[in-house]
């Protein structure tokens, strides 16, 4: 069995699918998406079914608590505003008949997901605190720390046992930090919604698999 933990999607059906069938996973499996499911990207409609026809699992990202709040406001007949590109989203969820889903998915995310000697997380962790010193906003949020402009990245700060991998960080792109033969940090966000890839890696094969983006479907920075 392998492990298979992608980055943020965005809205990317067509490329999580170019992904899937790229790695090629066995029934026995695991598929683990590092957050930001939906919004930004095209198609969250389809990313919606692609999560729920290979039962992949997923953690909760800073899109994703915008989903859940924003959503779960529309669906109660709230009045809020959103950035467009987040409206978008909701319209195409709603239209379809799934933003209730979506919004459960999001509701029902975990900050991380574990496994044998790696935990996932959208953004970090509090690098010297780890989980015990991690709330939602750190988990789905932090890139440097302390949290501000000028300070290191979190996890070139990060001492624990844990490989840590995660997304969030698209502008930083691709992070591989080994040290004495040991994997401390794996970053998978390489910025497929703005034209990158999409990304992939396997802790027990110790192995990427990536796919570029078939276009710039939201613009840098935005």
């Amino acid at each position: 069995m392998a492990t298979w933990i992608i980055g943020d999607v965005h809205g990317c059906s067509g490329e999580l699918a170019d992904l899937l069938a790229a790695i090629g996973p066995g029934p026995a499996d695991r598929l683990i998406l590092c957050g930001d499911l939906f919004d930004k990207g095209p198609d969250p409609v389809g990313v919606l079914r692609l999560l729920r026809e290979t039962g992949a699992e997923a953690v909760l990202g800073n899109h994703d608590v915008a989903v859940r709040e924003l959503g779960g406001a529309r669906l109660r007949g709230e009045r809020r505003e959103a950035k467009p590109y987040l409206t978008r989203c909701l319209d195409q969820l709603q239209a379809a008949g799934a933003l209730e889903e979506a919004v459960a998915l999001c509701a029902s995310l975990p900050l991380w997901v574990t496994g044998a000697g790696f935990r996932v997380v959208h953004a970090g962790l509090h690098p010297t605190l780890g989980p015990a010193g991690t709330d939602e906003r750190l988990a789905t949020t932090v890139r440097e720390f302390p949290p501000g402009e000028g300070a290191r990245k979190w996890w070139q700060l990060w001492e624990g046992e844990e490989t840590i991998v995660f997304g969030h960080d698209a502008r930083q792109g691709l992070v591989e930090r080994r040290e004495a033969g040991r994997v401390r940090a794996v970053g998978l966000d390489t910025g497929c919604v703005y034209g990158g890839a999409l990304t992939a890696w396997s802790p027990e094969l110790d192995r990427f698999a990536r796919v570029p983006a078939r276009q710039a479907w939201h613009p840098k920075g935005g």
